[in-house]
């Protein structure tokens, strides 16, 4: 639907880059519909072969649940609701500059919303019929401040040599704010959790759940930062007693000893620290099969409610989450959830931590050490990833061999088997994962 009047260029009011860009995306990026369509419909684009094009990647979706080059180009042809698709698509994929996704969908949605207005204001410039004032004019004064598009619209402007070479000055020049694991080991190493895909990898065992809830307790209580703690293996209730046992140091066991027991003289260490847990900045999304599309929708929720994107979240894990396509084999479809949190992590500037299972190579070898060739899934799932940190527990094999003294050997690993922002290397702590716990080796 056209909102604009003819008195006015609608390309004043539309961005046709923009939509360029959001059709591109959608066809490179493997079942990224999801993700954009509680953002926008087809109402949004304003050119009619945009629109078409647009309902076609749905169509293709709703069916056959992924979208891509090939299957729209087929479908296309099938309806003949645009002429040449072929051409029209190679065109679109021809001309192409990177944007934040989330930036170009904002300029879709301020220039919608201003065509609207417009249409709007030319009714009633009808109905009254001896305005003075041209609809464009009425418009500018009226919602100026509203409606500020042309400083908006700098934002996704493609940035020259000297407005690179500032922002890498500023980068250089100012202060790190990345929260710090809070473990010196760690942080010798990692130098700050950074906005993008972190992945923590290991064999069963090896304390996955373990670390990132310490982690996730570490950015709450130490930095004050809020935390999605999405798990569709654990309750939110088993989600809490582990945070509960990091806080108190007493395992499952002895809670439940505690519990059974009202005259325990421990009952006042669970209760100040089910106080403080009531006061966390914690979310938590227990749904047995989140949705890429719920998860997302639930980051922006919370964004919009705290300050300066304080948020880092928790997948706990990957292997875990519902398929994106059934019919597509497994290590195809943890690559492109992996991919997909990538995008969310840059679109919305924040922290993701991604647990992920290992082959069973890894357990078939003398030292067990993971490497990034073992990571479960495809190459993308690492290749999208930031950091990734290989977990080993040396006592649980120990124990599994009858080694008792070794099973006591509270040590553990972490091999940093990619740092995009500095170094790799082995870190060692002590941890009880019966408590959720890490502290530096004595």
């Amino acid at each position: 639907m056209d909102f604009a009047p003819d008195d006015l260029d609608l390309n004043t009011y539309a961005s046709i880059d923009a939509e360029r860009e959001v059709l591109h995306y959608l066809l490179i990026e493997p079942n990224s519909y999801q993700l954009i369509e509680p953002d926008i419909s087809e109402d949004y684009f304003s050119v009619k072969v945009h629109r078409e094009l647009f309902k076609a990647i749905k169509s293709v979706y709703m069916t056959e649940g992924a979208h891509g080059f090939i299957n729209v180009t087929e479908y296309l042809e099938k309806t003949n609701a645009i002429s040449n698709p072929r051409a029209v698509l190679a065109d679109l994929l021809a001309d192409f500059h990177y944007q934040p996704i989330s930036e170009v969908i904002a300029t879709l949605r301020d220039r919608f919303t201003r065509r609207r207005v417009i249409g709007a204001v030319s009714q009633i410039k009808k109905q009254i019929g001896n305005l003075e004032l041209s609809a464009k004019e009425l418009l500018d004064k009226s919602q100026q401040c509203l409606f500020d598009i042309e400083e908006k619209s700098q934002r996704y402007a493609t940035l020259n040599a000297a407005a690179v070479g500032a922002k890498a000055y500023d980068y250089l020049t100012s202060q790190d704010n990345y929260p710090k694991f809070g473990w010196y080991p760690l942080d010798a190493i990692i130098d700050g959790i950074r906005p993008n895909v972190h992945l923590i990898v290991g064999a069963t065992g090896m304390g996955k759940s373990s670390f990132m809830i310490a982690t996730a307790m570490k950015m709450m209580l130490k930095n004050n930062w809020h935390v999605l703690y999405i798990s569709p293996e654990m309750t939110s209730v088993q989600i809490s007693l582990k945070m509960l046992s990091n806080l108190t140091g007493l395992n499952a066991r002895e809670i439940q000893d505690i519990r059974r027991n009202p005259n325990d003289s421990r009952w006042a260490r669970i209760i100040e620290a089910i106080d403080k847990i009531n006061n966390l900045p914690l979310h938590i999304n227990d749904d047995s099969c989140p949705s890429m599309q719920g998860i997302k929708a639930e980051i922006r929720k919370i964004i919009s409610k705290i300050e300066s994107n304080k948020l880092i979240v928790f997948v706990d894990y990957l292997q875990q989450l519902p398929a994106l396509n059934p019919k597509s084999p497994t290590h195809e479809d943890l690559g492109n959830i992996a991919q997909m949190f990538d995008v969310i992590s840059k679109d919305f500037n924040i922290p993701i931590f991604i647990g992920s299972q290992v082959n069973r190579a890894t357990e078939s070898t003398n030292d067990k050490i993971p490497t990034i060739s073992s990571v479960m899934g495809s190459s993308t799932v690492t290749q999208k990833a930031a950091v990734i940190i290989g977990l080993l527990f040396p006592a649980y094999y120990a124990r599994q061999q009858g080694d008792m003294e070794g099973a006591l050997n509270p040590r553990f690993l972490f091999y940093i088997l990619k740092n995009r922002f500095g170094d790799t290397g082995v870190a060692e702590l002590d941890a009880d994962l019966s408590t959720c716990t890490f502290e530096a080796r004595i």
